[in-house]
C-alpha cells in the first residue's frame, strides 16, 4: 500500500469518527468545517487516481498528511471535554 492509499483510509475512517462526535459538543462545530475540508482532499485523490493515475506531489502529501493529524486533535479535544 502506498502512502496516498495510506493517507486515504486513514482520512476516511477519521471522517467517520467526526461524524459521531456529539451535536453539544463545541467541537463538532470546529471539526465539522475541517471535515469538509477532508472530504475534498478525498475526492481529489480518488479523482486525480480513478481519471489519470496522477498521484499527490510530496508537498500535497504533507498537507493531507497534516490536515489528518489536525483532525486527530479534534477527536482527542472532543474526547476529554466528554470525559474529564
Amino acid at each position: 500500500m502506498n502512502s496516498q492509499q495510506f493517507l486515504l483510509e486513514r482520512a476516511e475512517m477519521l471522517i467517520a469518527r467526526i461524524e459521531r462526535i456529539s451535536a453539544d459538543s463545541t467541537w463538532a462545530r470546529r471539526s465539522s468545517g475541517h471535515r469538509g475540508t477532508l472530504l475534498k482532499w478525498i475526492e481529489k485523490v480518488k479523482v486525480m487516481d480513478t481519471t489519470c493515475g496522477e498521484k499527490l506531489s510530496p508537498e500535497e502529501l504533507a498537507d493531507f498528511n497534516n490536515l489528518i493529524e489536525i483532525g486527530y486533535a479534534f477527536l482527542s479535544e472532543a474526547v476529554r471535554e466528554k470525559f474529564y
